[in-house]
């Protein structure tokens, strides 16, 4: 077991955990066998890509486990669907609620996914009930 210079976080070390996590990022080497991700990420997806634009979306794919090339095309204000059932779509509130703060956890997360978070929290959120935002990195790589 860790304990983390802070006291408020502990990380249980197992036999198939006892490895340090990988560091540099994104950019860290990828590992060897890189067949069953490809397939993975290319079978629906990215054929048009050149070979470095390839590389540079499996390197992702790997640190992340998600496309995070394709995530970082996305753009930071796309639409998104309401998909409230009727009744919450229609439903009224109260113009006193109390403010809220919205809080973000993540581990490893690409910069385009939490900038589309913020940016959804601030538009979708109405402005008078918004006072806060806080990331929380919870022991990124890098």
């Amino acid at each position: 077991m860790e304990i983390y210079p802070d006291k408020k976080r502990t990380r249980v070390v197992g036999p198939e955990t006892q490895k340090s996590p990988q560091r540099g990022g994104e950019d860290a080497a990828p590992p060897p066998d890189s067949s069953r991700d490809s397939s993975e990420l290319f079978g629906h997806w990215g054929h048009d890509l050149g070979p470095e634009s390839q590389r540079v979306a499996l390197r992702k794919f790997r640190y992340y486990g998600y496309n995070g090339y394709l995530s970082d095309r996305i753009s930071l204000t796309r639409s998104i669907p309401d998909l409230r059932p009727d009744g919450c779509r229609n439903m009224s509130y109260s113009s006193d609620l109390p403010q809220l703060s919205v809080i973000f956890i993540f581990v490893n997360e690409a910069l385009s996914v939490l900038l589309r978070s913020i940016h959804t929290a601030i538009l979708r959120t109405p402005p008078h009930l918004l006072r806060e935002i806080v990331l929380v990195d919870d022991h990124s790589d890098s």
